[in-house]
C-alpha cells in the first residue's frame, strides 16, 4: 500500500515538476517532495482509520448502556482517548522524508526500512477498523465486547510504538 500511495503521489505531478524532473539534480529533489506527498497521505490514511473507529467504540458504550450494563464503561472512554491520541499524533507528525538541503538524509535502504514500516501502519490500521467492527457486534454480550476492547486497546498500542518506531528510522536516516 505504500508503494501505491508514492505511486500515487507520482502521478499527482504537475506540468512544471514533469518538466523540472529532466534538469540534473531537480528530479532527486522532486522525488524525494513526492516521498513527503506520499508520507502525508499514508499518515492521514491511518489517522483518519483510526478516528472514525472511535464511532464504533461510541456505538457499542450506547448498546451496553441500552441493555443496562453500565460496568467497565471506563475502558471504552479510554481506549477512545486513545484512539484519538494516536490519530492526532500521526496525523501532525512531521513529515518524513527528507528534503534537499535537510541535515538528515535517508539513504535508499533506509527508506525502504521505512517504506516497511509504512505498510506495517497501513495494515495495522485496516485491522483496528476489523477489530472495531466486530466490537461493535459483541455489544449484546458485555464480557466478550470488554474482551474485544482490550484486544482493540492493546493493537492501538502496537499501532503508537511501531509509530514511534519508523519516526526513530526516519531521524536516524
Amino acid at each position: 500500500m505504500a508503494g501505491n500511495l508514492y505511486d500515487k503521489a507520482q502521478g499527482q505531478k504537475g506540468l512544471l515538476q514533469k518538466i523540472g524532473s529532466y534538469i540534473p539534480g531537480f528530479g532527486g529533489y522532486m522525488d524525494r517532495e513526492t516521498r513527503r506527498d506520499a508520507d502525508k497521505m499514508e499518515r492521514d490514511f491511518v489517522a483518519e482509520k483510526l478516528s472514525n473507529q472511535k464511532n464504533a467504540v461510541k456505538r457499542t458504550v450506547d448498546d451496553l448502556m441500552s441493555s443496562g450494563n453500565y460496568d467497565g464503561l471506563a475502558q471504552y472512554e479510554k481506549l477512545m482517548n486513545k484512539l484519538d491520541k494516536v490519530s492526532q499524533k500521526i496525523k501532525n507528525a512531521s513529515q518524513g522524508y527528507t528534503g534537499m538541503f535537510d541535515s538528515v538524509k535517508i539513504d535508499d535502504a533506509a527508506l525502504e526500512r521505512i517504506y516497511t514500516y509504512d505498510l506495517g501502519l497501513v495494515e495495522a490500521a485496516k485491522e483496528v477498523e476489523l477489530a472495531a467492527t466486530e466490537l461493535q457486534g459483541l455489544s449484546s454480550d458485555a464480557q466478550k465486547a470488554s474482551a474485544k476492547a482490550k484486544q482493540l486497546s492493546d493493537l492501538v498500542d502496537r499501532i503508537d510504538d511501531y509509530f514511534n518506531k519508523r519516526a526513530e528510522a526516519i531521524a536516524k536516516g
